[in-house]
């Protein structure tokens, strides 16, 4: 179906709403948003016109307030969106992608981010819980649970967020316990045996101690159906359990403790269709592939796994005189219990990919990280308040991950073929460098069973300050400035394989000078501020600067063989802004929007090669550059007559090439052979002014909502929206066989509240149209594969009762 089905959806939704209006009209119900003749309170508006309160500069201010381009939800604003999952705000939130592979999140925000996976490679949009940086580890839960608000704050926000942040941030706020006894229970269920809940409850227990607890479970059926051997797994699952305890010490000083655990079940994103096997493994003839992209695989071996998560920690606030103090430490831990990768992606046994805690090896795929910040905030009664605001504060961070080991199993000879004599001077250089040390040849008539360990190392320092001064009652001056000193390094690399006795053998291969990486990195951040009306009006520009830490590969599977066991550089992003956030026809429309320019030097890309020495082997562009405008509105077109309509949209448009990629990497669409990479890769090709991959030039969404209230105790709400996206190449390369078309998705929902119950119903459908779209790409050696994404057709009921 084309785009006009999908417009037709929003439409009906409008008349669905106006039908019900005219219905309470003609009914003689009170008047839409007033109080009944008892005197009651009245009742609740639609739950989109909420107004956030955020805290992108460590204080509470109003959205309208910040110099930085903001899409911010709250609890409600969410629910009324349907919003449930991270993947879920990528579709509110145009510039914002989220795609995965091999479980990892790859999140892309106004062009900047990378491609780049696995162990040791941190995200370029962190996550931030509670204002705890997340883990960038391999199957961190994409559910949301329980949480106060998001904030999705675009730009580089190196300043107060620290490294990483170069695209942006998304930070978490999860509620605080407090002195009431209050919570919720929110069940679902629907077709594809979908069903799943979120529990609250917020107990005083004192007057100076009070906890609150949550919970969530979902869980549907496998949207996949395989016509090999292979397992997948029968569920995709994803629950969760928080709990936070505060304690009120004194008047003035404040401890906040808190746990939680999670635990996913999915497909990993390694559940692959090879539709064109590289000649390699003989092409078309020689493997059973898939003839169609579909909901169909053919995997002779399992894909899938499964990965648990922890954090805990606390909060030390102190409410001084003349400023707000906080201690925050967290302790995190994310293991892969089970992974599994048919890596050829075909139904012959090739080479398949196993971590987590499995086989003969006891292998073991994890990542763990502790932090501590500790921030001082300007309060009313700091000196000189009327004419500055600040935040300054120390951070800490020290992290251990990688895998010990992951495992491959290669079929008999597909190192042979993946190994060619090297300029006709070396053949099979593992055999040879084997043979001298009087051990067996392992490319040879028999599979093999080859395990990589590899752990990265990291620990930092930071400060950081960031005052903004009022220069006058309109004209305000933010500066922010953030040092950081890191020590990072290369842990255990070496890789192994099993003898038919099942005795490791470690494999005598170069593993390069492993230098230690000590970067010392400044970020900054510059913003004008002016607000020529009113409050709610505000033009400024802005220049920031942000670094995204230099690393290593962490899985060499041939070592140092081909010397790209290298480290990667630093990479460096500098964009300029000019934004305006205003409120016009006497508040009927909020409008935000910005146009910015982001040069980056030396970003970080990634391709799949065996014969490079890696798997995820990693590299450094020489530059990119981003041109873009994006922004957002909510609109009340009839505030007198029917102020329970609200209109949303927002929108992104993003040039954004390399400048210099000289030393491209990637696969021959013709013949599947590799090249870049070094080793027994072709030679490199310039990919220079290719787009960067996984970002649409173009997004937008349009929404529409309409609550009616009957009476004091009754109201429908009714929404539909719509998502469309350019589509994007998964490589730089910009090869057919890894893109993905443009995208229309749109979802509906009907809310019914009882207010005296605070109960409400709601009925949801998402993807109507059941698109069928690429989720991933992977291209290798062996192939281009590609996934489906797993957002089917969903349609269900869902409940929700407050208490």
């Amino acid at each position: 179906m084309k785009r006009e089905v999908t417009v037709a959806v929003l439409l009906s939704a409008i008349s669905a709403g106006w039908s019900a209006a005219v219905l309470a009209q003609a009914e003689k119900a009170v008047p839409l948003n007033s109080a009944n003749q008892s005197g009651s309170a009245a009742p609740k508006k639609n739950r989109l016109l909420e107004e956030v309160v955020v805290t992108a500069q460590k204080r509470e201010e109003r959205l309208q307030d910040v110099p930085i381009a903001i899409q911010a939800f709250s609890r409600e604003k969410m629910e009324a969106l349907g919003i449930q999952t991270v993947q879920d705000i990528q579709l509110a939130t145009p510039g914002f992608t989220v795609t995965n592979a091999a479980g990892f999140n790859i999140t892309f925000l106004r062009g900047v981010g990378s491609d780049a996976f696995l162990p040791g490679v941190d995200s370029s949009v962190p996550f931030y819980l509670d204002s705890v940086p997340l883990l960038a580890g391999q199957g961190t839960s994409d559910a949301l649970g329980r949480v106060e608000r998001v904030e999705v704050l675009k730009g580089p926000q190196g300043t107060l967020f620290g490294r990483n942040a170069t695209g942006g941030a998304i930070s978490i706020v999860t509620p605080d316990p407090d002195q009431e006894f209050y919570g919720d229970l929110k069940l679902e269920g629907g077709n594809h045996d979908m069903y799943g809940g979120t529990g609250f409850i917020n107990v005083p227990i004192t007057d100076g101690i009070a906890f609150n607890a949550s919970a969530f479970h979902s869980r549907r059926d496998q949207f996949l159906s395989n016509n090999s051997t292979g397992r997948l797994p029968p569920y995709l699952e994803s629950k969760g359990q928080r709990i936070k305890v505060r304690f009120d010490l004194t008047d003035t000083l404040f401890l906040t403790v808190h746990a939680s655990k999670q635990f996913i079940t999915s497909n990993c994103a390694l559940a692959f269709q090879n539709l064109k096997p590289a000649v390699i493994i003989g092409g078309d003839a020689a493997v059973d592939k898939d003839e169609r992209f579909d909901r169909t695989v053919t995997l002779d071996g399992d894909a899938g796994c499964e990965n648990e998560n922890y954090m805990f920690g606390g909060t030390l606030e102190w409410d001084a005189e003349y400023f707000t103090s906080k201690l925050i430490t967290s302790r995190q831990k994310v293991t892969a219990h089970r992974v599994d990768g048919p890596f050829d992606g075909t139904g012959v046994a090739i080479a398949d990919a196993h971590g987590g805690r499995q086989g003969e090896f006891g292998s073991d795929n994890y990542i763990e990280q502790d932090t501590a910040e500790l921030q001082f905030v300007s309060n009313e009664n700091s000196p000189y308040a009327q004419y500055v605001d600040w935040a300054a504060g120390f951070f800490y961070l020290k992290s251990l991950g990688g895998f010990r080991p992951i495992v491959f199993n290669v079929a008999p000879n597909i190192l042979n073929e993946l190994l060619p004599s090297i300029g006709g001077a070396v053949t099979n250089p593992l055999n040879e460098i084997l043979a001298t040390l009087n051990l067996p040849p392992i490319l040879g008539e028999t599979g093999v069973q080859l395990a990589n360990y590899g752990l990265m190392y990291s620990e930092s320092f930071s400060v950081y300050a960031q005052p903004t001064f009022h220069l006058t009652d309109t004209l305000d001056l933010t500066t922010g400035v953030r040092y950081q000193n890191e020590v990072r390094e290369l842990e255990g690399s070496r890789t192994s394989y099993l003898l038919d006795d099942g005795t490791e053998v470690e494999l005598p291969l170069p593993q390069g000078a492993q230098e230690q990486l000590t970067p010392e990195q400044v970020s900054l951040r510059f913003a004008l501020q002016w607000r020529p009306f009113d409050d709610d009006t505000q033009i400024y520009t802005s220049w920031a600067r942000g670094w995204k830490n230099p690393t290593y590969n962490t899985v060499n599977l041939l070592g140092d063989l081909f010397g790209t066991m290298v480290a990667l550089e630093a990479e460096r992003v500098d964009t300029t802004e000019l934004g305006i956030k205003t409120k016009l026809f006497d508040n009927a429309l909020s409008l935000n929007g910005a146009i910015f320019y982001t040069e980056q030097k030396d970003p970080l890309v990634s391709n799949v090669s065996i014969p490079s020495g890696g798997v995820a082997n990693f590299t450094n562009a020489g530059g990119a550059r981003i041109t873009g405008v994006d922004g957002d509105f909510l609109w009340v077109p009839l505030q007198e007559s029917n102020p329970g309509l609200v209109v949303t949209g927002a929108f992104s448009y993003l040039d954004a090439f390399f400048t210099d990629f000289k030393n491209g990497r990637g696969y021959d669409d013709d013949t599947g052979l590799g090249f870049g990479n070094g080793g027994a890769n072709l030679p490199p090709r310039d990919l220079s002014g290719n787009r960067i991959p996984r970002v649409p030039k173009f997004e937008y969404n349009l929404g529409v909502s309409q609550r009616i209230d009957f009476n004091i105790d009754h109201a429908v709400e009714v929404g539909a929206d719509m998502s469309y996206s350019s589509g994007f190449f998964f490589l730089a390369q910009e090869s057919e066989l890894s893109k993905r078309e443009e995208l229309y998705l749109a979802n509906a929902r009907m809310s019914y509240f009882y207010q005296p119950w605070d109960f409400e119903l709601t009925a949801f459908v998402n993807n109507i149209e059941d698109k069928l779209y690429v989720d991933n790409a992977f291209v290798t050696d062996f192939g281009s594969a590609v996934m489906a994404n797993d957002n089917v057709r969903l349609y269900g009921l869902r409940a929700k009762v407050s208490f």
